[in-house]
């Protein structure tokens, strides 16, 4: 067990994210998320809800907030493009929280499995919620 690292990490992850680099992308996607055929590396994550799985994650993960575009994509419904699902509130408050200069994208399900095939790595979780599904793209760290 590492210190500061939640233990909704796995060693997996970890290595996946520690192998991003600058404009990479994560998807976490929820329980009908096709994580595997959407993306060549797959890490599961049963028993895990993704908004506890972001909040973990970005307590590590810088986001890119500096460079056109937002870091953020959320999944929304082909059938309904109106509806907006209840958890993209608490994918907002969670990402918000972590880095407020972070801005949000939105794109039916068809264009988010689009965005997907580019991303480093897919996270499948078990979150049971309507389009429990995001993208992050990563940023630099930099000390000072």
């Amino acid at each position: 067990m590492l210190k500061h690292i939640s233990p909704l990490i796995s060693p997996e992850l970890l290595k996946c994210l520690a192998q991003m680099g600058h404009g990479d992308t994560i998807v976490i996607g929820d329980c009908n998320y096709p994580a595997t055929s959407t993306c060549n590396k797959c890490v599961r994550a049963d028993g895990v809800k993704a908004t506890g799985l972001v909040a973990a994650i970005l307590e590590i993960l810088p986001l890119d907030v500096d460079e056109p575009g937002a870091p953020v994509t959320l999944m929304g419904s082909t059938d309904h493009p109106d509806m907006r699902p209840e958890i993209w509130d608490e994918f907002e408050k969670i990402v918000l929280e972590k880095e407020p200069k972070a801005t949000f994208d939105s794109t039916d399900r068809f264009g988010f499995y689009e965005k997907a095939k580019d991303a480093f790595v897919s996270v499948q979780t078990s979150e049971e919620k309507y389009f429990g599904c995001i993208i992050l793209r990563k940023g630099v760290w930099f000390t000072k």
